[in-house]
């Protein structure tokens, strides 16, 4: 058959060639030592090692090497390569001489802030080197209350350093940084396999580890709580704690304010020997005018020139025996004149070898009982409570429920009434009564009602029984709700109840279970009811309390 016949290429009519050369069944990966690994990956090594002049030797050159003792022919055997000796070595692909071999660095990196106190936040983290497939991965360790997602920052995967290159270990080491996705990391140190490795197997010198930075923010989130459980008390504070608790000195002085609309104020100091603080209360006379705190300064250290410092700026202080009855001392830029003190102050400063306080002035003693009269509890104020005053309320209009028009009474804002309840009962606890009316008229006499009183609020609620031919359609009668205890003549009348009884809120005022007896007569609402019979768990309700 010839095989140079020409057909022309037609739509429809592509010619196939006729003499094929090969009939194997395309591949992409070749067997090696049994793994499957590419074409090409072992031909580059066979011919590195042909061309580095390992050839098969000549018959010649085997004949030279038979000369000699055979201790001179085994050397010369041993100078030769294995491969003209021995077999070829088994072939591992990457994959499997490599397995599991992860060099381990410990880096960290920058990361902006805004609208912070603290300018970055430094990150952490630990760079993986894969050696079988040149893959790396970086993951971030999870730190306590960092208040940032951590975990896998890089999954694992070639990272690229330029355009057309990635990153392979001869780029990594101790103090070098590596660019990824526009995030720098610093790497500053390795383990002891990392180490070796580098030192072993690609003959590099890794220099010594270098310390992790802190975290400037981790930092300042520390040191309050640092502060806190590290510090201890110290012995003069702890010393003057045990001599001087609830010791406290008392003057009484005045600040004259008699500016434009001032007046002259008198005050209370106090001086608190546990901690050399003061604090001044202000003594206010009955009508005085003024309202609100009477602590005009809250209990602190005094200073004795006062400006717009910060505490640790103050250099002097007032020390308690500095205070003289007569003398002035500034209060925060205030003009305070001593005029007494009382008398366990002048029993402290003799007691402590001290100048005598000079006598009071007269001012001083009219503070002096003003002070006892406000502040002590001794005090003759202190045993004259107030009359209380009972607000008198309108009587109730009708309209909704007694409790719901007395709160529009007593708030602008109305809020619904309190439903109050008994404790010790359920909603299913109700005492139920089959009773008659006693009406004069005659046709009432055949009706029956079931009375429910509900013993969790005190609610009373009335059905008429339907039965026949008696001219009176059954269902409810009275809807549940509280009633009042209706007031009887002596001739066995009801008298109406006055205005300011309606709407009452006073539970004496209500039926309670006591009024509820076989074969004694309730008023509800103007009819009257005899309680002829009740059910098993109303008559254990009053048997257990009978003797009550």
């Amino acid at each position: 058959m010839r095989s140079d016949i020409q057909i022309p290429l037609l739509p429809g009519a592509t010619p196939r060639q006729v003499p094929k050369e090969h009939y194997r069944k395309p591949h992409t990966l070749d067997m090696r030592n049994g793994y499957q690994v590419q074409p090409g990956s072992y031909v580059a090594s066979m011919a590195s090692a042909s061309a580095s002049g390992s050839a098969t030797p000549s018959v010649s050159s085997l004949a030279a090497l038979a000369q000699g003792t055979p201790a001179e022919i085994a050397q010369r055997l041993k100078e030769l390569e294995p491969r003209i000796t021995y077999r070829d070595q088994r072939y591992e692909p990457a994959f499997v001489a490599y397995d599991k071999l992860v060099l381990s660095f410990a880096a960290y990196y920058l990361e902006e802030l805004r609208e912070s106190p603290e300018p970055f936040h430094l990150r952490v983290v630990k760079v993986l080197y894969y050696v079988e497939d040149d893959t790396m991965a970086i993951v971030e360790p999870a730190v306590e209350n960092s208040g940032i997602l951590q975990g896998v920052l890089i999954a694992r995967s070639r990272l690229p350093k330029s355009s057309n290159a990635f990153y392979t270990a001869q780029d990594l080491g101790v103090g070098k940084s590596i660019t990824v996705y526009a995030k720098t990391f610093h790497l500053v140190s390795c383990d002891d396999f990392t180490r070796r490795h580098f030192e072993n197997e690609m003959g590099v010198n890794m220099p010594a580890n270098q310390p992790m930075p802190q975290d400037p923010a981790l930092t300042q989130r520390h040191r309050p709580a640092r502060r806190e459980t590290e510090k201890t008390a110290s012995p003069d504070k702890l010393k003057m704690f045990l001599e001087n608790d609830r010791k406290v000195l008392r003057f009484y002085c005045s600040w004259d304010d008699t500016k434009l609309h001032g007046e002259k104020r008198h005050f209370c100091l106090h001086w608190y020997l546990v901690d050399n603080t003061v604090q001044v209360r202000e003594l206010l006379r009955v009508n005085s005018g003024r309202t609100g705190p009477a602590v005009m300064l809250r209990r602190q250290r005094l200073p004795k020139r006062w400006t717009h410092l910060a505490e640790s700026v103050v250099q002097e202080w007032y020390q308690w025996s500095e205070l003289r009855v007569g003398s002035t001392i500034n209060v925060l830029g205030r003009a305070f004149v001593l005029h007494d003190c009382d008398a366990y102050t002048r029993q402290y400063f003799e007691e402590q070898g001290q100048p005598a306080q000079p006598a009071g002035t007269p001012l001083g003693a009219g503070l002096h009982a003003l002070a006892q009269a406000q502040l002590s509890p001794e005090g003759p104020e202190a045993h004259q409570p107030a009359e209380p005053v009972t607000p008198a309320y309108p009587p109730y209009n009708g309209f909704g429920t007694p409790e719901d028009s007395l709160g529009s009474c007593k708030y602008m804002i109305l809020k619904p009434p309190r439903k109050h309840t008994n404790p010790g009962f359920a909603e299913n606890d109700v005492l139920h009564f089959l009773a008659q009316m006693i009406s004069r008229h005659p046709e009432d006499s055949d009706r029956r009602f079931v009375v429910s009183y509900h013993l969790m609020d005190n609610t009373i609620s009335i059905h008429e029984k339907v039965r026949r031919n008696i001219g009176f359609i059954g269902g409810k009668f009275l809807e549940r709700g509280p009633v009042l205890r209706s007031t009887v003549a002596a001739d066995g009348s009801i008298i109406a109840d006055p205005p300011e009884r309606v709407g009452s809120t006073r539970a004496e005022d209500y039926l309670l279970p006591e009024d509820f007896q076989l074969g004694q007569q309730v008023v509800i609402h103007g009819h009257r009811f005899e309680l002829i019979e009740a059910d098993q768990s109303t008559m254990a309700y009053f048997e257990a309390r009978r003797h009550d």
